[in-house]
């Protein structure tokens, strides 16, 4: 199975790092940069009105709920796109 490039962390800080120890957690946990990036990508879906969000839900045979449990999945999925789309657009233009 193929690792998902993650963008690394996302606000890693090294800097304040009193030892080495330190250091490594200050650069190696925490949210990693397809995280956020995802989390803005949802961020402005969610800012959507619920009445646009969901369509008009054409399928009648799903309940109100189990449909939007349906759109949710599917935008949390679609957020997670975006991202490795964003992470990847950062690597074929050398960003780091």
């Amino acid at each position: 199975m193929e690792k998902t490039n993650d963008g690394g962390r996302a606000f890693p800080d090294p800097g304040r790092a009193q030892s080495a120890k330190q250091r490594q957690v200050l650069t190696e946990t925490g949210m990693t940069l397809r995280d956020y990036f995802a989390a803005k990508a949802i961020q402005g879906m969610l800012a959507v009105p619920d009445d646009q969000r969901y369509g008009d839900r054409a399928d009648k045979s799903l309940s109100v709920q189990a449909w939007q449990n349906w759109c949710v999945s599917g935008m949390v999925e679609h957020a997670y796109r975006v991202a490795d789309a964003m992470i990847a657009a950062r690597a074929a233009a050398g960003a780091a």
